[in-house]
């Protein structure tokens, strides 16, 4: 159990992160945590320098989505990816409905988000690489 806590890497912020790398690793989809790892938590929209980083990595030929666990009675506008709510991780359900919604498989998918027990486990648990990152870039203007 204690290996499905431990992410593959950790960075400060998804800011970071080496995505040329990952597509070296054959890595060709990105799943992300929105509260905590893309915005602040609780925020309402997406900051600026997450959709530029979003659009950059669309641009490398990742396929890009968001999978939280915020309902989507609280949904966040400018989201520019897909997106789903409510994905309770870190049950596999989610991530299996995204990655299905991706064409992807989990060999080589990424998930980055902030939480051990959600983003980190529900990504191990499936075989995804994952990275903790420990902070989210910018407060939402």
């Amino acid at each position: 159990m204690i290996l499905r806590l431990r992410p593959s890497e950790t960075a400060n912020s998804i800011l970071g992160i080496d995505y040329a790398r990952l597509r070296t690793l054959g890595q060709q989809a990105l799943l992300f945590d929105f509260d905590g790892t893309l915005a602040r938590k609780g925020a309402s929209c997406m900051p600026a320098v997450s959709l530029s980083l979003l659009a950059e990595l669309a641009e490398m030929g990742f396929r890009i989505a968001i999978l939280t666990n915020r309902r989507s009675t609280r949904t966040i506008a400018n989201i520019t990816v897909p997106i789903m709510y409510h994905a309770r991780k870190p049950r596999r359900a989610g991530y299996l409905a995204l990655l299905r919604e991706l064409a992807s498989d989990p060999a080589h998918c990424t998930m980055i988000g902030d939480r051990t027990l959600t983003d980190v486990l529900g990504g191990n648990r499936i075989g995804m690489y994952t990275i903790r990152v420990r902070q989210h870039p910018c407060e939402c203007p």
